[in-house]
């Protein structure tokens, strides 16, 4: 998707050093110290009507959301499988850090 600008931020520990990045589902992955990944598109920040009365279909990016769907497809084709990180978690130290990607329209 070259139209997405994409931002890649590794964070220490469990993240709670940027509590912001700890807001989903992946948080409690890295609490037990497996390896996940967020991908946003900046949600809140972004857009100020996020999870308001004013967050509207209307005001949707359609083709921006479809963009964002391929991204994680491909994003999600490319990491380890669930069976290669037992194998990684068995035989070596996990390294502490996390990634949180975040893809963001190219007008941002």
């Amino acid at each position: 998707m070259p139209d997405l600008k994409i931002i890649s931020l590794t964070l220490p520990g469990n993240g709670l050093i940027a509590p912001d990045f700890r807001r989903s589902d992946h948080a409690n992955f890295w609490d037990i110290n497996a390896p996940a990944v967020m991908l946003s598109d900046g949600a809140n920040f972004r857009n100020l009507d996020y999870h308001t009365p004013n967050d509207l279909t209307n005001i949707l990016d359609y083709q921006f959301m479809a963009n964002i769907v391929k991204g994680t497809v491909a994003t999600i084709a490319t990491l380890p499988t669930y069976r290669d990180w037992e194998t990684d978690r068995k035989s070596t130290r996990l390294n502490s850090s996390h990634e949180f990607v975040s893809r963001m329209p190219s007008s941002a």
